[in-house]
């Protein structure tokens, strides 16, 4: 069973919705695709939207001075800059 509010409290220190919730759904949904036999299937990039590597802080494209980088997903008219 998994519960949820809509009123916002914390969920717990360095919890989040990603690492409280998201695998109790992975699981279910696992489980709907395998009762009902729908098939894996790969996810296909929408046209127009692109994966990019930015600067994990300032969420910019990176640069000589960028720590750490992480992927994110943005429309192609709607990237970051620097």
């Amino acid at each position: 069973m998994v519960w949820s509010r809509s009123v916002p409290i914390s969920l717990g220190e360095g919890q989040s919705g990603t690492v409280a919730a998201l695998p109790a759904w992975a699981l279910f949904m696992k489980e709907a695709h395998k009762k009902l036999g729908i098939p894996d299937e790969d996810f296909v990039m929408p046209e127009g939207v692109i994966e990019i590597e930015i600067d994990a802080d300032t969420k910019l494209l990176p640069n000589s001075s960028t720590k750490k980088r992480e992927k994110e997903i943005f429309f192609k008219n709607n990237r970051p800059t620097n």
